[in-house]
């Protein structure tokens, strides 16, 4: 599994939480299914995070989307692009809150469907805003 970032790889931004930073990337696969494919997307997304994180955010977060006809490497627009308009292609979302990594969650069409951080199915599952 690889991670290919796209386009706008990082976000910063300030909100009342303090200094904010998103970064986006998108895979080639999305087998969520399977065990094995959570763990090396959460392995992945954990090296992405400290490779491109190099001070201390407040918040920072990590999407990751699935390559489609709109989200590939010609993909040029920028966090509002993303922002609501294609929800149902994420495939993961991760947050770090000072530091400490506490949310990682695995969604199918819009919906959390696992948290990784329990190894845990989320019954029923919600949807991500």
């Amino acid at each position: 599994m690889q991670l290919h970032p796209l386009s706008p790889i990082t976000y910063l931004f300030d909100s009342e939480a303090g200094t904010n930073r998103i970064d986006y990337f998108f895979i080639d696969s999305d087998n969520i299914s399977d065990a094995r494919f959570r763990d090396a997307l959460q392995q992945q997304v954990e090296i992405a995070h400290t490779q491109l994180t190099d001070k201390n955010y407040d918040i920072s977060s990590v999407y990751v989307y699935r390559r489609t006809s709109n989200l590939n490497h010609e993909f040029s627009g920028d966090a509002e692009a993303l922002r609501g308009v294609f929800d149902n292609d994420i495939i993961s979302y991760s947050r770090w809150n000072k530091g400490q990594l506490d949310i990682f969650y695995i969604l199918d069409d819009g919906k959390v469907v696992f948290n990784l951080l329990t190894n845990e199915s989320v019954d029923p599952p919600w949807e991500f805003d």
